[in-house]
């Protein structure tokens, strides 16, 4: 079997979660290459995984034969690694988010138009064994669905530069409202958000409503304790995902809860192992099953945008 060749541009810890993950996999995959900023790193990382080609400049992709090409840089960097990459003809998958705001995922869009139809963001929550068996479920339940998603962000802490920190919805809370549109179904025809900001939290309660009926509720608080949290109600389930990566289920008439426990394939960052299958079957047949296409993500970013508008 022909193996798919990918590179990393990348020498960070996301980077290592996509080696490790296409090391368990070196069945249908092989890596090419890796690129980071700076030598002396990509070289620590090249040697750990006994990687042949690594460099500190993204042309020397093009000095190999490629099929995949894996982004996972800081977000600042994400926009010039775009224009670097804007006459590549294989399959793009950039590590989230597509920029810093709306304006920039929108302009890194525009520069990939060439070849957006093989470009896709990483969105790892949405390959969950849990969140995948729920959606299994959902498939013959045509009822309208109550989506309700808890979203926590902390930015106290974080070392990121001041523009990212204040896009950090973006950057994180991308994540929750992924799920909230992935489960409803239709089109998004209204938000509603009212909005409470002090001098140090900000509260964000957002009513999501979808052609199918279908209702997103979203809470979002800032600084303050709570886990990152989603339940779906349907006329035949009960399904809450608290944290994410635990499930409970409950179904009509009996309402008991019943505690459903799928572990994520080998030891991998929860998600990766769901990517990178999707990733081999879109190479493999054009399929793109739950993978995010670039026009999908810049939707996804303008809904974030209403929110907190």
């Amino acid at each position: 079997m022909k193996k798919i060749n990918i590179a990393i541009i990348g020498a960070g810890k996301i980077s290592e979660e996509y080696l490790n993950t296409i090391k368990k996999n070196k069945n249908f995959f092989k890596i090419k290459c890796i690129i980071g900023r700076t030598l002396i790193n990509v070289k620590k990382l090249s040697k750990k995984y006994r990687l042949k080609n690594y460099y500190d400049n993204i042309d020397k992709i093009f000095t190999h034969k490629v099929d995949i090409i894996i982004v996972a840089v800081d977000v600042s960097s994400t926009i010039n690694v775009a224009k670097r990459l804007k006459n590549f003809n294989g399959i793009i998958f950039f590590e989230k988010p597509l920029g810093v705001n709306f304006k920039e995922t929108k302009l890194i869009s525009k520069i990939l138009n060439k070849n957006r139809k093989n470009c896709f963001v990483a969105l790892n929550r949405r390959f969950y064994p849990n969140i995948q068996f729920v959606k299994n479920c959902l498939k013959k339940d045509f009822s309208p669905r109550i989506i309700s998603v808890y979203d926590q962000e902390n930015t106290n802490y974080l070392n990121h530069k001041k523009i990212v920190i204040k896009n950090w919805m973006f950057a994180n809370s991308v994540h929750l409202i992924d799920l909230l549109n992935f489960f409803a179904r239709g089109v998004l025809k209204k938000i509603t958000t009212t909005k409470k900001i002090s001098k140090k939290e900000k509260i964000f309660i957002s009513k999501l409503t979808y052609s199918s009926g279908d209702i997103g509720l979203y809470t979002s608080v800032w600084n303050r304790p709570g886990p990152w949290s989603i339940s779906i109600s349907s006329s035949k389930y009960f399904f809450d995902f608290n944290p994410l990566e635990k499930l409970r289920v409950r179904n009509f008439p009996i309402n008991k809860s019943i505690d459903v426990l799928l572990d994520e394939k080998n030891t991998l960052k929860p998600g990766f192992y769901g990517q990178l299958l999707a990733l081999k079957e879109f190479f493999k047949k054009g399929v793109s099953q739950d993978l995010l296409n670039i026009d999908e993500y810049v939707e996804l970013a303008r809904i974030i945008k209403r929110i907190y508008k």
